[in-house]
């Protein structure tokens, strides 16, 4: 498992190993519900993952579900330990409110990053 502050990358060939562990399916959420979100469900779908759920500042988005994925609370420190969130994608658009929820997660839950299975890479590209 990582350690918070730490990275994973899924989806890149270079870290087949690390998919090799066991935790495959469900090892992220997605913070944030709205189109950002859709993308990276669908990334992690093409690179044969499957989010454990969503969680969104809007509270009216609770009980809803994002491509099949539900949206299981807001985002809240005592909600992540409730759920037992560990890691996780950030998936909001606004780069200013995408920095504000990562400054008030920090040391809170570990950021991953998706990549596509299809994405090309440049070498000496630093991704995360």
């Amino acid at each position: 498992p990582l350690e918070s502050g730490e990275r994973a990358f899924f989806g890149s060939r270079a870290l087949g190993a690390w998919c090799a562990m066991e935790e495959l399916k469900h090892w992220f959420w997605v913070v944030g519900a709205g189109g950002h979100a859709k993308v990276v469900i669908a990334t992690a779908r093409a690179a044969g993952e499957e989010p454990a759920g969503v969680l969104d500042d809007d509270s009216a988005r609770v009980g809803s579900a994002v491509l099949g994925v539900p949206v299981l609370g807001v985002i809240d420190p005592a909600r992540f330990g409730e759920l037992g969130v560990r890691r996780a994608v950030l998936a909001v658009g606004s780069n200013r409110a995408r920095a504000l929820l990562a400054a008030r997660l920090e040391g809170r839950v570990a950021w991953a990053t998706l990549v596509h299975p299809a994405a090309v890479v440049a070498p000496g590209a630093t991704l995360g």
